[in-house]
């Protein structure tokens, strides 16, 4: 079967068939090489036929038993565990959020890693999900944005601490800022600077609402200018994070608030003090502020806005004010600010470069935020929770502006270590194998097979502990675990007879097979030595762990395989059919009533042979749709497994349309066919960029009937955009934008209709086409679809504003796009610099 795979994959001319039958009438294996129904592995038995498919397993239903192959479900259905961490597939569409096993990575010194409990969500982590702050994060130096995490802040429980870490212990309640490797995650590692231990008052929820929002208005209030008792500022986007701990702040210092935000939010801000309120989709606030203070305007302004706010901000700026920016798209230079008004302070900041060149300031503010917070004088922000199986919606929520205050993201508790003991493991009364325990991978499960209780743990292997075993080895020893290597090779059966048959061990319980090695070649180059060199230690070495310990009382015996057997790899034929020969092999042990389990695994992340590949191999697999597994979450999935009854199962972290149209192209086998649904057409529409499924369904109906099907199709995404059940109620000419589509979900309407119609279409697309008339009228004539003149669909007629659209520049539409942001997203955040 593996090999089989491979040649499909190497040769898709051959069109390989791969047939299991029992030869007693050749005719019946005629019948089906002329059987022509796109089936290509088959088992014929006893006038039965069977076909081969790759399911998904649920972990969680415990009541189902099948023998079947499986791979493990995605990040949605993989045990809540297992440490994760929130990323992105695709940038541009929410719905590509998903959690992902992560490594967890010991702190150096002054750090501390955290189990995070909650995690305050910003505007800048939707911005980065839809693509927007790519450029601009990469020119400041934020990181690899192809491997951008999410979130800013946290509070949690400190689960270790790094040398010359005096301060915390395992265990403190702490809250964290500035966390740029992703605080949306089951653990981050952060420097002491940005760890401060959580006011025992407030719950966890409570205070991630607190580090990046007054962090940020303490320095822009407090520290870069003093606001004065008896002063005066304008807050705009008061409602948002940044804006209602600006609002706290300032009547607390004594301060005149005037505050801008949407209507629907003027009753909260009132309630909180403010009885300036204006609104923030409009720069009408200007001539009413200056009404409203006499002619006079105010001391101070602290902006989050661009565009046309900001030069009718400084209209309401008294002379020498003072102009504080929390902006980041948009803003104005010292240049254009020195031109507009050379009186004024102008006072724009980077919360991140503070940290990193003045970072013990931060734990002042910090500290002062605390005395501030004891005092009464401020208090959490207001916030709504979201578990984060929901952090879809929850970044969806905040993406709407539908917030108050803070969004914040809560994680379920979950023990510091790997995973609790499991049933198979005894602790004094039994010895554990590893074949291939002196490799980085085997040393691993040494370490974690210590830590679900095992006392004795024999290391098989050809050649002599090299350091980093050694290491591992004393780590263990000190531990109190009895540690032995046992020096042979697997694919010799007296080597592993020799092993097995100890008398100087306890009984030997469990065994572990997780020898290997590669030859990589293609078929038309492989050698026999090369073919030898990949069996020997998986198939032969398997067979002979199986003949060796046929007569042991073993609770377990697992063979660690590969996806590479289930799903074929170019350039090795040998190894796929090595590991799938150890598949056949854990099905016919189970037919016998011995115990067997083969785990088809995907690359492992710093260990395994996967890690031995340069960069280059390592991209092209990734480029593949095949990311890596996290050790600790593998080796927590292993001892899920190893309590499940199935023969074979595959842990594969694969994002399936990826990988199913790189490899397959359009002629994708029948053997993936009950991943096809998730991954071939709906997460291409949503995440690939390939052409869809949709489109192959437009293109098979009649003429007549395509564009009713791009309407409905429409009509149906703006409804998953918006959250809605469906979009049937939305008017032809209604404008979008008055329907509660605002710039950001524009912005993903917009890659959802181009990746699923597979064209191209500009960023701008629903500001060009603001109706679902002359939306789909353009849609149609781009997918050739009628003949009508686009003239009749274009914005023209819709807005007079869109009139001028078609002499517009790319930068003039660009900054259409910009204020149109700035001005539907002044309530929620928008103005958060983490």
């Amino acid at each position: 079967w593996g090999l089989c795979r491979v040649i499909e994959i190497e040769h898709p001319e051959l069109c390989c068939t791969s047939i299991d039958f029992e030869i007693d009438d050749v005719s019946v294996l005629c019948e089906e090489l002329l059987y022509s129904d796109a089936e290509n592995q088959v088992a014929l038995r006893g006038g039965d036929r069977y076909v081969a498919r790759l399911l998904p397993r649920p972990l969680e239903n415990r009541a189902e038993r099948t023998s079947t192959q499986s791979t493990l479900p995605d990040s949605s259905q993989i045990d809540e565990e297992v440490p994760q961490q929130v990323r992105i597939t695709e940038y541009g569409i929410l719905e590509n959020l998903a959690r992902v096993p992560m490594t967890r990575r010991a702190p150096s010194a002054h750090q501390v890693e955290i189990r995070v409990r909650s995690t305050g969500l910003n505007f800048r982590d939707v911005l980065r999900a839809l693509g927007m702050l790519r450029p601009y994060e990469s020119a400041l130096g934020y990181g690899d944005s192809e491997q951008m995490t999410f979130g800013f802040e946290c509070a949690g429980t400190v689960s270790a601490v790094g040398e010359g870490v005096t301060e915390l212990k395992v265990g403190d309640h702490v809250v964290a800022a500035l966390t740029f490797e992703g605080s949306l995650s089951t653990y981050i590692t952060v420097g002491t600077d940005f760890v401060f231990r959580k006011p025992e008052k407030l719950s966890f929820d409570q205070a991630a609402t607190i580090p990046l929002a007054y962090l940020t208005v303490f320095y822009g209030l407090h520290q870069l200018t003093t606001l004065k008792r008896g002063e005066s500022i304008l807050i705009h986007g008061a409602a948002g994070g940044v804006g209602t701990a600006a609002v706290q702040f300032a009547l607390a210092s004594g301060a005149t608030v005037y505050g801008t935000a949407s209507p629907g939010k003027w009753g909260y801000l009132k309630s909180l003090g403010v009885t300036h309120v204006m609104n923030s989709r409009t720069t009408d606030f200007s001539e009413e502020l200056i009404e409203r203070t006499g002619g006079q305007g105010v001391d101070v302004v602290l902006n989050s806005l661009n565009g046309d706010f900001i030069p009718k901000s400084l209209d309401v700026l008294k002379p020498h004010g003072r102009f504080v920016e929390i902006g980041k798209i948009g803003i104005w230079d010292a240049e254009q600010m020195r031109q507009a008004r050379p009186d004024v302070d102008y006072l724009p900041f980077d919360l991140w470069n503070v940290s990193q060149q003045e970072p013990e300031r931060i734990r002042s503010m910090f500290d002062d935020i605390t005395q501030w917070m004891e005092s009464g004088q401020i208090k959490p922000l207001d916030h709504e929770v979201f578990e984060v199986s929901d952090v879809v919606k929850a970044f969806r929520h905040m993406a709407q502006a539908r917030h108050i205050g803070k969004v914040v993201v809560s994680q379920p508790g979950m023990p510091d270590r790997p995973g609790a003991s499991i049933d198979p493991i005894r602790t004094t009364d039994a010895s554990y194998l590893i074949t291939g325990g002196l490799g980085a991978l085997g040393l691993r499960v040494a370490e974690w097979l210590a830590d679900q209780g095992a006392q004795h743990v024999v290391l098989m292997g050809r050649s002599e502990p090299g350091e980093a075993a050694r290491k591992t080895m004393a780590r263990l020893r000190n531990g109190g675990i009895d540690v032995l290597v046992a020096q042979g090779d697997v694919g010799r059966l007296a080597d592993v007879e020799k092993v097995v048959s100890r008398s100087d061990i306890p009984p030997l319980r469990g065994i572990i097979h997780a020898a290997g090695a590669l030859a990589d070649a293609t078929l038309r180059t492989m050698t026999p030595d090369q073919l030898q060199s990949a069996m020997a230690p998986k198939a032969q070495g398997a067979w002979n762990v199986h003949q060796a310990s046929r007569d042991l009382n073993l609770d377990f015996l697992v063979f660690f395989s590969s996806a590479a057997s289930l799903m074929g790899s170019a350039g090795q034929g040998n190894y796929a059919a090595a590991n799938a020969f150890m598949d056949g092999l854990a099905s016919l042990r189970r037919s016998q009533g011995l115990p067997a389990i083969s785990v088809c695994w995907g690359p492992w992340a710093d260990v395994g042979m996967a890690a031995r590949m340069d960069q280059r191999q390592q991209e092209r697999v990734r480029s593949m749709g095949m990311d890596s597994i996290a050790v600790d979450a593998g080796l927590r999935l292993l001892g899920i497994l190893m309590k499940e009854d199935v023969a074979v199962a595959g842990v594969l972290p694969v994002r399936w349309a990826r990988y199913l149209t790189h490899v397959y192209k359009d002629s994708i086998p029948s053997f993936f066919a009950a991943l096809r649904p998730a991954a071939t057409k709906a997460r291409i529409e949503k995440m690939d960029n390939q052409p869809a499924g949709f489109r192959a369904e437009l293109e098979a109906v009649p003429a007549s009937e395509r564009r009713r099907m791009v309407e409905d199709h429409v009509r149906q995404s703006i409804a998953g955009v918006m959250g809605m059940a469906s979009g049937d109620h939305i008017g032809e000419r209604q404008r979008l934008f008055e329907i509660g589509i605002d710039s950001l979900m524009a912005v993903e309407l917009g890659n959802v209709i181009q990746n699923s119609l597979a064209i191209s279409l500009p960023s701008t697309l629903i500001f060009d086409y603001p109706t679902l008339e002359s939306l789909i009228g353009h849609l149609a004539t781009e997918l050739g679809i009628d003949e009508t003149d686009t003239a009749s669909h274009s914005p023209a007629g819709v807005s007079g504003a869109a009139d001028d659209l078609e002499e517009s520049t790319e930068e003039d539409i660009a900054m259409l796009l910009e204020q149109e942001l700035s001005a539907q997203g002044a309530d929620d955040g928008r103005g958060d610099t983490a």
